[in-house]
């Protein structure tokens, strides 16, 4: 076996991907505090969003689901619907504002 032949993998192939996102990551962190007036309480708090981000990113590209019936699909439709009015009416975005009885000038409308 040639000395300069590499063996890859599709294993090798994903740890190097991930590597590449990691040092990119880290970069990242490291370019901000350097070019803002931020400074780092503690170093791990900096870093946690990371892990979350790329334990969910790698979940979605390993996971192949099975396609969903047509009621399944609907149903998460409506709970994705009622879930944007439920945080959209608590942000305050939208909801039912009682009249004041005050016109746009501040005078009585009565």
């Amino acid at each position: 076996m040639n000395v300069s032949t590499r063996i890859t993998t599709p294993i090798a192939a994903e740890i190097a991907f991930w590597l590449w996102v990691v040092v990119a990551e880290l970069l990242l962190v490291i370019g901000y505090f350097a070019f803002t007036s931020a400074e780092p309480t503690t170093l791990r708090y900096a870093f946690y969003p990371f892990v979350w981000i790329n334990v969910g990113c790698w979940a979605v590209l390993r996971t192949t689901p099975a396609p969903p019936d047509r009621r399944s699909r609907w149903l998460a439709v409506g709970i994705a619907v009622a879930y944007f009015i439920a945080l959209a009416a608590v942000a305050g975005l939208i909801g039912v504002r009682a009249p004041s009885g005050l016109d746009q000038n501040g005078d009585s409308a009565w």
